[in-house]
């Protein structure tokens, strides 16, 4: 076992050094075609990484639009666990700003201080939307179809589809849960 096997290991327990994830492993097992997760809008790899959309709010409401308009697709979207401590909170109310497609019984938001551990989201979704989240790499390492509209460090990995245009984004989508898992080894 590897040293990065013994990290993402503590991470899915809840028991690295940011302790994010407020439960160990708990969630039940619905299974979703497609998980958004989302980043902290106060993370700096967050500043000017979207190519495609104006922020993080205008990306999670057209991807939304597009699911929900155009596939019968189901998805679960995790705000960022990161923001159930008080000084990490985002200024935006993800569940009022959304609405309108929570309203849907295709898609699930998860709160951040909701006690879900985001990797049991992860074993419950077919592939991975996300914007710069460190969760699109680790997705890619256990073999999911992983799709980012934005430009960051993780992209480089060379693991996921980073589409040039909304025309290709959108495109992937449509596709995204009908790719194959990837096998890394």
């Amino acid at each position: 076992e590897t040293q990065a096997d013994q990290e993402i290991e503590k991470r899915v327990r809840g028991t690295d050094t940011f302790r994010y994830q407020l439960e160990a492993s708990a969630m039940e097992s619905t299974k979703f075609d497609i998980g958004i997760f989302m980043n902290s809008t106060w993370d700096g790899a967050v500043l000017g990484s979207n190519r495609l959309f104006d922020g993080n709010l205008d990306w999670l409401r057209q991807t939304l639009r597009h699911i929900v308009n155009n596939t019968n697709y189901t998805v679960i979207i995790r705000q960022h666990p990161a923001e159930a401590h008080p000084h990490m909170k985002s200024n935006v109310d993800y569940s009022k700003e959304l609405a309108s497609y929570l309203k849907n019984n295709r898609v699930r938001f998860i709160k951040a201080d909701e006690k879900v551990n985001s990797y049991s989201i992860l074993k419950n979704v077919h592939s991975v939307i996300f914007s710069t989240s460190t969760i699109g790499l680790e997705a890619a390492i256990f073999g999911k179809p992983v799709l980012t509209p934005s430009e960051s460090y993780i992209t480089k990995a060379k693991l996921l589809s980073v589409p040039n245009s909304h025309q290709d984004y959108f495109g992937i989508i449509n596709t995204l849960p009908k790719i194959s898992p990837i096998n890394i080894d």
